[in-house]
């Protein structure tokens, strides 16, 4: 086997070496994030499901509160309720959002505001005022 003896007969080999050490080094750095978030995620509360589809939601809504009392800018499972309530005793339209693509998503944004408003004179829910809308 011949031995490189200048510069350019090295070159191949200083390139693959290169090439390799890269590869490597992304493969290594790819492997450690993914560590990295699976120890991290066990660490993370659990957000309710209100929550979750908020954020996968791409609109515009933010949710502002999740606590009582009721009102726009809400995320709460109640809000289901007072929706509900508004969409089969009132008819009213709520959007296209939720799992049944009927606006019953838990989020009080724009939609239920006005339909509350309209239908029931308010726009902000307490506990009590839920119960009975059950």
């Amino acid at each position: 086997m011949k031995t490189p003896t200048n510069d350019k007969e090295l070159l191949p080999a200083w390139i693959v070496i290169g090439a390799a050490t890269i590869a490597l080094g992304g493969i290594s750095y790819w492997y450690y994030r993914q560590r990295q978030q699976k120890a991290v995620a066990p660490l993370v509360p659990e957000k309710s499901n209100v929550e979750k589809e908020a954020r996968s939601n791409p609109s515009r809504f933010r949710c502002e509160n999740t606590n009582y009392p009721l009102a726009y800018r809400t995320c709460h499972e109640d809000v289901k309720i007072l929706q509900t309530y508004l969409a089969k005793v009132f008819k009213e339209d709520l959007g296209h959002t939720g799992s049944n693509q009927d606006g019953i998503d838990g989020m009080f944004g724009t939609k239920t505001n006005r339909a509350a408003k309209k239908q029931l004179g308010k726009s902000v829910f307490t506990q009590q005022d839920i119960k009975g809308m059950q």
